[in-house]
């Protein structure tokens, strides 16, 4: 399995990281910090501490149900843990520690977008799925402006020339399901966001899926510091500059895709890596 993957496409940041997997001298976009999160008495999420750098793409791997999805959906505090949840640790972004109480929620995740798994778009045009948030938080002032982000989100999640006939009577549910998917990327997108999170970005064997996924990625991180939950390891390795293993709720082992994928140090990450065929 190990011997297929191709790391060209990860090494684009290999000279400013070091051998942690870590790297050096570049601004932290957040930082997680003994995060613990419980559901009915089951450690979900199990003191997970790391740093997110500027422009860099870090992908979560791991085997179903390991933990990966709640780990990146409580970034932006939208895990799914039943009643009573339980709590613990720091997510620091922004100047305020998004664990808090009083952590201002709403603009958090305008600036940490998540892009989950299953697409929801809202149930109106695709203009208006674009246009609502950019309204919500007062982000344009003319029609002329509105229409210029609009289209610059849709170019940037490679959608635009395909609905740009259609943005008034076409709605946002109407369209087939990956285009359901870029929309809801476009709708992050208009917003600037600082982060992206990404559940599963592409579909498992879908060539074309992964193709336009990698583009969009390629073009994000230019600019945008991006999560993402792998499908496969092809997917992290083509797309990630570090990369951790994710098993029972915790971090196992992270760094460098080519480290991971060439020499990983932890046993319980070289037994994954040689016996998956990943999910």
């Amino acid at each position: 399995m190990l011997h297929d993957l191709n790391l060209s496409a990860s090494k684009h940041q290999a000279t400013s990281q070091t051998a942690e997997g870590t790297p050096s001298a570049v601004p932290t976009m957040m930082s997680v910090r003994n995060l613990s999160l419980r559901s009915q008495g089951k450690a979900v999420v199990d003191t997970i501490s790391f740093d997110l750098h500027r422009d860099e793409v870090l992908a979560f791997i791991g085997r179903s149900g390991s933990g990966k999805s709640a780990l990146l959906r409580s970034l932006v505090r939208m895990e799914k843990l039943g009643r009573n949840p339980q709590r613990s640790g720091e997510i620091l972004f922004g100047g305020q520690d998004l664990m808090r109480p009083d952590a201002d929620l709403p603009l958090v995740r305008r600036q940490v977008a998540l892009i989950a798994q299953e697409t929801n778009p809202f149930p109106m045009s695709i203009w208006d799925n674009i246009a609502y948030g950019l309204k919500l938080h007062r982000l344009v002032s003319t029609k002329g402006l509105m229409a210029e982000r609009i289209e610059q989100a849709l170019r940037r999640a490679r959608l635009w020339d395909a609905v740009k006939d259609q943005l008034h009577k076409t709605q946002g549910t109407s369209l087939p399901g990956p285009q359901r998917r870029q929309l809801c990327i476009a709708r992050a997108l208009a917003l600037d966001p600082q982060i992206m999170l990404f559940d599963r970005p592409s579909s498992a064997g879908d060539r074309m899926s992964f193709t336009l996924t990698q583009e969009i990625v390629t073009e994000l991180r230019k600019t945008t510091s991006i999560v993402l939950v792998a499908h496969s390891l092809e997917n992290a390795a083509h797309l990630a500059d570090r990369v951790a293993f994710v098993d029972q709720g915790r971090i196992v082992e992270l760094d460098t895709a080519e480290m991971i994928f060439t020499n990983a140090m932890e046993p319980e990450t070289r037994a994954f890596l040689e016996q998956s065929t990943y999910m």
